[in-house]
């Protein structure tokens, strides 16, 4: 959905902001390896033997008993520099989000991501991360997460192709676009709602985790062993399911989800209605902190119409911070060659302006991407094939699965 929010950003209520003025931030240069074969629109339209043909997958893996094609496929412009999906799909379904999959069939998506992450780190590789992003019902954003088929990043962090295409930075030197970038307001809200799943003993109760965090923009779960990753799934379902119900009650209080023609947008509520429908929300709720009821109560009061203009991705004006329309974001793993620990981070996409990373240089450098499309250079290029070939020696060596002869997809 989206919502404006009228000078939102310039409320002392946000403590990201304040913490983000006194952050170095990075910026990284992303070249242009290849131009796509299908933009974003025809991925999310074409079906799905038609996208599996025109993806151009470096391989292709099924299961024994299930129909679902593994598609490990490279990226013509990476969210981490060394970078590969796997999507996951078949002819006849529409498998866009983590509860289209059986539980069998989410422990073998989780199994192939950490196969190929164990033999990265086994390459020598300090620390690789796979991220899950959500977003299936408002994919026309600029700087959202736009793909609406279910798939996985791999990609490697803190490596040195990474590290010298990433400039250091601090929070003046930006625009106001790339700092509206890294706000999330909403995550804590969400960090309130973890909490009280953890209370409950509703949060991965069959799979312990070692301790919970709050930072910036995002909840970091940390778990002891590797060895119960592909485990974790029905934790993560439910997790999801729990957060996304969380969202549409949150949502209910401030639209009736009627669309503005113009923008597309959500329309907000008259504030009367939405003052009283957030005070009858937080009268059933006790888990909301003190910070998180601030910002609700704000933005009950100041929700205005949103306004058009952001075709280029450039906001002008307060009424183009535009709210998700569902329920978006992403779980993140990162995992470390020097431990056995690995950590999940829940990262809300409320709040949506430009694509940014808040773990992509570990938790401790948000990054900011530049827009430009540079083609890449060709050490740029053996570098990414270099990884590419990697990836395709784990396929052919070492995953679970029958390997699909490309030359038949």
């Amino acid at each position: 959905m989206f919502l404006l929010l009228n000078n939102m950003i310039e409320n002392p209520i946000f403590d990201q902001m304040l913490k983000a003025k006194s952050m170095n931030v990075g910026k990284i240069h992303r070249p242009l390896y290849f131009m796509a074969p299908l933009n974003n629109t025809e991925a999310n339209s074409v079906d799905w033997l038609k996208f599996r043909k025109r993806i151009l997958p470096l391989a292709a893996l099924k299961f024994e008993g299930s129909h679902l094609d593994y598609l490990i496929t490279p990226k013509s412009y990476s969210f981490g520099l060394r970078d590969v999906n796997i999507f996951i799909g078949e002819p006849d379904r529409d498998v866009s989000s983590i509860t289209d999959l059986t539980e069998v069939e989410g422990e073998k998506l989780l199994i192939v991501n950490q196969v190929m992450v164990n033999k990265l780190l086994d390459f020598g590789n300090k620390n690789v991360q796979i991220t899950l992003g959500f977003n299936s019902e408002d994919v026309s954003l600029l700087g959202n997460h736009t793909l609406k088929r279910l798939h996985s990043h791999i990609y490697l962090v803190e490596d040195s192709v990474l590290n010298k295409n990433l400039t250091s930075i601090s929070w003046s030197e930006l625009n106001w676009f790339d700092r509206l970038s890294l706000i999330e307001p909403f995550s804590k809200i969400f960090h309130d709602f973890i909490i009280s799943l953890k209370e409950k003993k509703n949060l991965f109760p069959n799979q312990g985790f070692s301790r919970l965090e709050e930072n910036f923009g995002f909840t970091s779960i940390y778990f002891s062993d590797t060895k119960n990753f592909k485990s974790l799934f029905p934790g993560l379902v439910n997790l999801y399911t729990n957060m996304r119900c969380e969202y549409n009650k949150i949502q209910e209080v401030f639209t009736d989800k009627s669309l503005d023609f113009t923008t597309q947008r959500y329309i907000p509520r008259a504030r009367k209605d939405r003052v009283k429908r957030l005070s009858t929300y937080l009268n059933k709720q006790n888990f909301i902190s003190r910070d998180s009821v601030v910002l609700l109560k704000y933005l009950a009061n100041n929700l205005v119409a949103a306004a058009p203009g952001r075709e280029k991705g450039i906001i002008t004006k307060a009424n183009q911070i535009w709210i998700s329309k569902g329920f978006s974001g992403a779980f993140n793993f990162s995992f470390s060659k020097e431990s056995p620990e690995f950590r999940l981070d829940i990262i809300p996409r409320v709040i949506t302006t430009a694509c940014s990373s808040k773990t992509l240089c570990n938790k401790d450098v948000p990054i900011v991407f530049g827009r430009d499309k540079t083609p890449a250079t060709e050490k740029e290029l053996s570098e990414i094939k270099d990884y590419w070939q990697t990836i395709q020696k784990i396929v052919d060596k070492e995953l679970p699965g029958n390997i699909i002869d490309l030359q038949n997809i």
